[in-house]
This record gives structure tokens, sequence and C-alpha cells, in this order.
């Protein structure tokens, strides 16, 4: 992502992630290391609070699958919210 290289919107899908993971958690996630870049590619987000559903649990790490070909598009998103 630094250099652009392979961008598409399945980066920002991620960063929405992480975005979801701090506003469940009420935290920065990574205010604890020395290295944000290396915290974010190790992080597994296994630390997903208790008082939350399963499936959004799912949903959130879905969005946070380090492999980019692996996650999903905004409309693969769209498709699993309940109607």
């Amino acid at each position: 992502i630094l250099t652009l290289k392979g961008y598409d919107s399945r980066t920002d899908i991620w960063s929405m992630g992480i975005t979801c993971i701090i506003s469940v958690r009420f935290k920065f996630r990574f205010e604890q290391r020395e290295s944000l870049l290396e915290a974010v590619v190790q992080d597994q987000a296994s630390d997903f609070p208790l008082i939350y559903s399963q499936e959004l649990k799912e949903f959130v790490m879905s969005m946070m699958e380090k492999s980019k070909s692996k996650r999903p598009f905004v409309q693969d998103l769209i498709l699993k919210i309940p109607s």
C-alpha cells in the first residue's frame, strides 16, 4: 500500500475493518507497538470483544483478511448484512 502497488477498493475495506476494531474496543488497536506498519502486518485481531456477536466478528475479520485476493469487495459485504 505504501507504494500504491496493487491498490483497489479492497484496500479500503481493510482500513474499514481496522476502524471497526478500534470502534468496538474503544481504543486505538496499535497504541503499544513500536512500529505501526509492523503491528498492522502481524496483527490478527483475535481479541475481538466477547460482548459482540460471532456474526459481527466474522464480518469485521473478513474485512481484515491479510490476503487482498481473499478479502471481500464492498458488494460482498453488503450481501452479508441482514435485511
